[in-house]
């Protein structure tokens, strides 16, 4: 997983890492024909940071901008950014869909007008986005083609699951990103592979995804146990916890298990970690036989919160640790409502998931550095050898894998957070497309798409 150039050519990280500097392609057309220059770099990273428009994005150069110098012009395609101390993951922030670059000055009918390979011809909320091919592109394919390969893209923003995956058989959709829970039963076999009949026109492709689905435990929460306090009790927990089953049978086999960390096996480096807490109810039954020996026992049910959607997770893990004697009841809320409990610190129990906003292991290594609040520290974890593995991990460009990788093992014996699956993205597609694939963020790179 490398990051590639984009309107920048090239860039070098100067001033122990403090300063960055991009040298701008000087052949990037905006699609109403201007050129792309270093002012719109920096109109762009302005208008981000503009709390007028209270962008979600405004995180990115929040508190992390040098006071004097910030963004610095040095010429017309020469553009540096400096920060206030060294943040090695920083030029994998910059590729967030947030920090992509506008023209500046200019909309067309209040949309920001852009460099990328289509322009957006019209947008109704929460209905549909049209797109058109950007006939100032400047990318090719190895045979010297022009990209896009396609005129236009429709994208419906419709967020009825079913109608959607209806309109796809039927013909009106050629790509759908998941399904409705209620249709997997009807097109997958028991071996999780599309039925025969969805085969002759329709293709299921995946790949992976920087997101890894967790339950998390706050043990200071107001409506915490006593026993969830105790490490080895937690720890019994998570060995009860069958993954492998879970996936297969829950989630049709979208995912694998989580055998190493929070860090999800999408990155380089992580594919192959073996040191989470395996599935072994076995062990979990002679943790809790330990600790009723020491007088340590469960007296109340451990109350687990989970939206609707997520019932049937929680049901699922409910009777695994029902299995081995460990109780715990299952408290449906509105996604909202747990959110707000979660960030509040009201919720002892949760089933949460962790998105990579950029494509750097510190994003899920933030979760268990003591200094960083919720969001996304969720379960307040504190441990001074992650902190300072952390700290390290930040400040460096070199051997950063190793440091997240060994945080990552310290942290996840704790068990303040499961790790249950690290997730694939499913795209359902029509058989006359090619070549709609995604970033590990799953972007589709819509430039590759083509049409049979």
């Amino acid at each position: 997983m490398q990051l590639q150039a984009g309107i920048a050519d090239s860039w070098q990280i100067q001033n122990a890492g403090k300063s960055y500097v991009f040298y701008l392609n000087r052949k990037t057309r905006f699609s109403n024909g201007k050129i792309c220059s270093a002012y719109d770099v920096m109109y762009s990273f302005q208008r981000l940071r503009d709390t007028s428009l209270a962008s979600p994005g405004a995180w990115i150069f929040e508190n992390r901008l040098d006071s004097i110098k910030g963004f610095e012009l040095i010429d017309s395609f020469t553009f540096a950014i400096h920060l206030k101390e060294a943040f090695a993951p920083f030029l994998s922030i910059l590729s967030t869909s947030y920090c992509g670059i506008v023209c500046s000055g200019t909309e067309k009918n209040g949309i920001p007008i852009g460099s990328g390979p289509f322009q957006v011809q019209s947008w109704e909320r929460d209905g549909y986005l049209i797109l058109e091919k950007n006939t100032y592109y400047a990318k090719t394919d190895a045979q010297g083609k022009s990209l896009p390969y396609l005129d236009r893209v429709v994208i419906s923003t419709l967020s009825e699951g079913a109608t959607e995956f209806l309109a796809f058989l039927d013909g009106k959709i050629d790509m759908i990103l998941d399904i409705d829970a209620s249709f997997k039963d009807i097109i997958f076999t028991p071996h999780n592979t599309l039925q025969a009949h969805f085969q002759e026109y329709m293709k299921l492709e995946t790949s992976q995804f920087l997101n890894t689905e967790y339950i998390g435990i706050y043990a200071e929460a107001e409506n915490a146990p006593d026993i969830i306090a105790n490490t080895a009790f937690r720890r019994a927990m998570a060995y009860a916890l069958p993954k492998s089953d879970f996936v297969f049978t829950i989630l049709k086999g979208k995912g694998s298990a989580a055998s190493g960390g929070l860090i999800p096996a999408a990155f380089p480096g992580f594919d192959s970690a073996q040191y989470g807490i395996p599935y072994d109810p076995a062990q979990a039954k002679a943790i809790l036989d330990s600790l009723r020996k020491e007088g340590i026992v469960q007296t109340q049910a451990i109350p687990m919160s989970v939206p609707p959607t997520y019932a049937i997770w929680a049901e699922s893990f409910q009777s695994a640790w029902k299995a081995v004697g460990i109780q715990v009841s299952i408290d449906i809320q509105p996604n909202a409502v747990i959110r707000t409990g979660m960030r509040e610190g009201k919720l002892c129990m949760f089933r949460a998931s962790w998105i990579a906003d950029y494509p750097d292991p510190e994003n899920y290594a933030s979760l268990f550095v003591s200094t960083i609040g919720a969001p996304p520290n969720y379960t307040r974890f504190a441990n001074p050898e992650v902190d300072a593995l952390y700290t390290q991990a930040v400040q460096n460009q070199e051997n950063r894998n190793q440091l997240y990788r060994k945080l990552d093992s310290i942290a996840i014996q704790s068990a303040t957070i499961m790790p249950i699956v690290y997730d694939k993205a499913w795209r359902f597609v029509s058989k006359r497309v090619r070549n709609a694939q995604p970033d590990r963020l799953n972007r589709i790179i819509m430039e590759h798409i083509q049409l049979q």
